[in-house]
């Protein structure tokens, strides 16, 4: 039986998430190649020959298009149902398709909850992304910084904090333009603004150094490009994680293989979110060092050092028994 990975679709006014392809390289550990890949989104339309096929990750933007297919010989490990997709993507059908598959590995508690509440034999896994240290290894460290898309407070709907914002640019004219250079590539009113708001906030908790020296990568693409583009830029991303002195993210996607990489990162978490965001972290922050941010100021509970912070190994057991499933699940 061939073996089959997942391959994503760019979502309307967001593009393509490259965290998307992190989680199938993160699968594609345990397969041999060739394999075919199949879109998440159109799973119930693969007519091809059977196949293997690990379903980690997020599901899904067409939940009318799930289950998939009978050809296709699922792993429900790293599963995630997302609260906009629950309603229309756990019919009668479903469940009944998920109890054939049992027991199902839910990459966060809200998951495993939602499907025993519906009968259906489930348990957390974690992430498969805390697999990736079992292929890129931590050993030639560069002493980088990477800021990876941490939420900002913009105070769009706030005018006296437009007003801070725009007092605060007066008085750092230049550090905001080297760092407006350094994310977006180009100058505009809103990325000025918005790298005004980046320096405000951030630098309430680290040195302006820091920040001028640090490499920011945004983890959303947007445009068409080609798979192998994708899984690239995806590998690019790794390989710069794996080795870093210090990753700054709100991308579980960057802060997860970063946990498996025993690569130090901090995890800014915004207090307010939506239950979109938060169904998904339920039992995956526990990895993490988190610090909580709210209208732009940081919350620092567990006095966290911001520029070292230890690396928690509570992610091994998750990691451990992943691998053994995957390797199980992929034997002739």
């Amino acid at each position: 039986m061939k073996n089959a990975l997942l391959v994503y679709e760019p979502v309307k006014g967001e593009g393509i998430n490259i965290g998307d392809y992190i989680q199938s390289i993160a699968a594609s550990q345990f397969l041999k190649e060739p394999y075919v890949y199949i879109n998440r989104e159109h799973l119930n339309e693969y007519d091809g020959e059977k196949v293997k096929l690990i379903m980690n990750g997020w599901y899904m933007h067409r939940p009318e298009n799930f289950p998939p297919s009978e050809n296709i010989a699922p792993l429900l490990v790293a599963f995630h149902i997302n609260t906009l997709a629950k309603d229309k993507m756990l019919s009668e059908k479903t469940i009944q398709w998920l109890k054939l598959h049992e027991p199902i590995g839910c990459r966060d508690h809200y998951t495993e909850q939602l499907l025993k509440g519906k009968g259906v034999n489930a348990y957390f896994s974690g992430c498969l992304t805390l697999t990736l240290g079992e292929t890129y290894k931590r050993d030639n460290l560069s002493g980088n910084i990477y800021f990876v898309d941490p939420v900002v407070y913009s105070g769009r709907r706030d005018l006296l904090y437009i007003v801070k914002v725009f007092l605060f640019s007066l008085f750092h004219f230049k550090c905001i333009f080297t760092i407006c250079k350094k994310k977006y590539k180009y100058f505009s009113l809103e990325n000025i603004y918005r790298s005004a708001a980046f320096i405000l906030q951030y630098s309430k908790i680290f040195s302006k150094d820091v920040l001028l020296s640090a490499e920011y990568i945004q983890q959303q693409y947007k445009g068409n490009k080609s798979e192998n583009f994708y899984f690239a830029e995806a590998d690019k991303l790794l390989r710069k994680y794996v080795n870093a002195k210090l990753v700054v993210t709100s991308r579980i996607h960057c802060a997860l293989p970063c946990t498996g990489f025993e690569t130090p990162v901090l995890y800014i978490h915004e207090k307010n979110s939506s239950e979109v965001s938060t169904c998904r972290l339920d039992g995956i922050l526990e990895l993490f060092n988190v610090i909580y941010t709210n209208k732009g100021n940081f919350e620092n509970s567990q006095n966290i050092d911001v520029c070292n912070p230890v690396i928690k190994h509570s992610y091994i057991a998750l990691k451990t028994n992943l691998i053994s499933r995957c390797k199980k699940f992929m034997e002739p």
